[in-house]
């Protein structure tokens, strides 16, 4: 077993734990057989891209985030860490949403300055 391969399986299940998620409830969140979260989780398969970005936006968190390793990883601080997520949340969208969501985010934001 590849030390990615592990890294990746330790990720994932880690995470779906934290999230309290089943083997099946991530599978269908993610759009894969259920038993391919099992293999990924044990090490022994690989995922596509695809299927990697699709796993990582079921479990909230960047493709990037399920394949560090401690040589790789670089310390964030928390507010790093939670713009990145922004950032992640909102790359796949389009002009009208992000529009709307900047809209509400000055809106949260004149609500909170009071």
């Amino acid at each position: 077993m590849s030390k990615l391969k592990k890294v990746l399986g330790t990720r994932v299940r880690q995470l779906r734990n934290q999230l309290g998620l089943t083997q099946e409830a991530l599978s269908e969140k993610a759009d894969l057989d259920w038993r391919s979260i099992g293999s990924v989780e044990r090490g022994e398969r690989n995922l596509s891209l695809d299927s990697l970005e699709r796993v990582s936006q079921a479990l909230g968190v960047t493709p990037a985030y399920l394949l560090e390793t401690p040589e790789n990883k670089k310390e964030l601080s928390e507010k790093d860490l939670l713009f990145q997520e922004i950032v992640y949340l909102l790359n796949d969208k389009n002009n009208k949403d992000l529009k709307f969501t900047l809209d509400l985010i000055k809106r949260i934001f004149e609500y909170t300055a009071y």
